[in-house]
């Protein structure tokens, strides 16, 4: 490595003088760790060949295989420094003669191999091929040289040479009774036919031989299936695919779940045949679950027959297995079209269709749920959580028009509270964002009815009746509510109101009453007071404004209000 060559010359010498010694004190093949004769006189063959002695290092060399022959130990460690060294032509000389001397077919066969890789790295593919069918021939049940002598033959052009190699090979095994291995040469040249020489007639005729040893029968029916499909031999490929699924299920087959999801495509693509399909199908998801397949030859199926109740619950079941929103609505919205459309199933297409956040989806079943509802009794309350989520949607689509709508629907048919809050929202919408005052006020009108003292009701809604205007309808809510108000100032509130619209329309009269009402309840109530001794006044009825006017100031004196007292005792 220093490039000091002589010294490193005498140094391996004197390794081997020392190796030679324990070899001949210590008999026996090389230990873990030890140093073989062979690889240190290959080191000394480098050595002599860097300092340009060839005749020297020749002789090394030869001495190295010498030494090598000795012992199997010694030939390994020196097989291996050539292997590391990078000399494949010493390789393969090194096997060629450790060939000579091998003892049993099955070394030999190990031995052919190595020496069909070094013949491939000297890229003699034609002699590397030779070798690996020599090594075939020493050893026909080692199935990796088969894999490693078809890639050669693909890469050498000489399929045709190793295809009647292996026929001979898996005849000489069907003479010899060894039915195991004359299976496994046949699919190893059945599925040379099948896949690279493309004659598939060929391959079918020699999987069915090796259907004949009743070896490895799954993988057997497994072949036979897939190249009777290829040939669009059904009653060949049904035939294989049934003694497939036959097979006990605890086996955990492959070729048996292939089969059986085989099978079912088969059954689910005939009308005739496609219940059996559906329960074929089940038993291979059972197997292992396949959902997208499913999904897909289901879907198929129902292209075909589109009424099939038992596709559709399949399908179905396989979107919920697979946790598939998009194959759940699919079958859902099949299930609506041809099993009816109850209320439970709307109303889960349409959480699922939410999810999928399907505006134009929603907003169909919705509508589809309402007309359901209509249609069954003509009773919405069925439909009521349909009608509730359309005037969310049309409120979020900014319809309020259409929203203002469907809330009024679902008011009609809810009860309680929910109608109660749903009438209104109708009078909010229609008041503050519709300007629509009559619908507002009307809506307001109904929840009176069932509720004639509630502030939350008849604030909002004198709010309204006095925007739009209408005296009449302002003295007509005023009166329903007053007596039904039961908080003392609010009370005193309406009734100074509407004394004030009986005064603007010359019905002092009337208004006075009401103001006399209103100190009945509160007798210190300074404003109604005041507008009582106006009205007294206007009309002339001097001995009860006298009275009035007493009464107030005594009542200032009282409350020790001296400022109004002033006021009443100077009127």
């Amino acid at each position: 490595e220093t490039g000091q060559l002589e010294k490193a010359e005498r140094a391996y010498h004197a390794l081997v003088l020392l190796l030679r010694r324990r070899a001949a004190i210590q008999r026996g093949p090389l230990q873990e760790g030890d140093v073989g004769i062979a690889e240190v006189l290959f080191e000394l063959h480098l050595v002599a060949k860097d300092l340009g002695a060839e005749e020297r290092a020749a002789e090394n060399l030869e001495s190295a295989f010498d030494a090598a022959a000795l012992d199997p130990s010694e030939n390994e460690r020196f097989e291996s420094a050539l292997r590391v060294s990078g000399d494949a032509e010493m390789l393969l000389r090194a096997l060629d003669r450790r060939l000579t001397v091998a003892e049993n077919a099955a070394e030999r066969a190990s031995v052919l191999a190595e020496i069909a890789a070094a013949q491939e790295q000297l890229g003699q593919s034609d002699r590397a091929l030779a070798s690996l069918i020599r090594a075939i021939g020493e050893s026909p049940d080692s199935m990796g040289l088969y894999d490693r002598a078809q890639v050669l033959a693909q890469k050498t052009g000489e399929l045709d040479d190793y295809a009647t190699m292996l026929e001979r090979a898996a005849d000489r095994a069907q003479e010899d009774g060894d039915g195991e291995l004359a299976c496994r040469l046949l699919m190893q040249l059945g599925n040379l036919e099948e896949n690279e020489r493309r004659d598939l007639s060929r391959a079918a005729a020699l999987y069915a031989r090796a259907q004949e040893t009743e070896c490895a029968l799954s993988r057997v029916w497994s072949a036979r299936a897939r190249v009777a499909a290829l040939l669009n031999d059904e009653s060949v490929e049904l035939a294989m695919l049934r003694k497939l699924i036959d097979v006990p299920a605890s086996a955990g087959s492959p070729e048996r779940t292939d089969a059986l999801y085989r099978l079912s495509d088969l059954e689910l693509a005939n009308q005739d045949t496609l219940p059996s399909g559906v329960a074929t199908l089940a038993s291979a998801i059972e197997a292992e679950p396949r959902y997208e397949h499913a999904a897909r030859a289901l879907q198929a199926a129902l292209l075909l027959e589109p009424a099939s109740k038992e596709a559709i619950t399949a399908l179905e079941q396989v979107a919920r297995a697979a946790s598939d929103d998009a194959l759940l609505l699919d079958a859902l919205g099949r299930k609506i079209e041809v099993q009816g459309a109850t209320q439970d199933v709307l109303r889960e297409a349409v959480d699922v269709a939410d999810r999928l956040e399907d505006s134009g989806r929603v907003e169909a079943l919705l509508l589809r749920a309402v007309d359901a509802a209509k249609d069954a009794d003509g009773d919405l309350r069925a439909a009521l959580w349909a009608v509730k989520r359309l005037a969310e949607l049309r409120e979020s689509q900014g319809n309020l028009r259409d929203a203002m709508q469907w809330l009024h629907e679902a008011a009609d048919v809810a009860t309680g509270e929910e109608s109660r809050t749903m009438s209104l929202r109708v009078a909010q919408i229609a008041a503050d964002s519709l300007n629509d005052l009559e619908t507002s006020a009307d809506a307001y009108e109904r929840l009176l009815r069932a509720e004639p003292g509630e502030p939350a009701v008849w604030q909002p809604m004198l709010l309204v009746v006095r925007r739009m205007g209408d005296r009449d309808r302002l003295e007509k809510t005023l009166r329903s509510t007053v007596e039904n108000v039961f908080d003392v100032a609010l009370r005193c509130g309406l009734r100074i109101e509407l004394a004030t619209l009986l005064r603007e329309t010359d019905r002092r009269d009337e208004a006075i009453d009401l103001l006399h009402a209103v100190l009945a309840d509160d007798p210190d109530h300074a404003h109604a007071a005041g507008e009582l001794a106006g009205l007294l006044e206007e009309s002339g009825r001097t001995d009860e404004l006298v009275a009035l006017l007493g009464g107030q100031l005594e009542a200032c004196q009282m409350r020790s209000d001296p400022l109004a007292g002033v006021q009443f005792a100077r009127r």
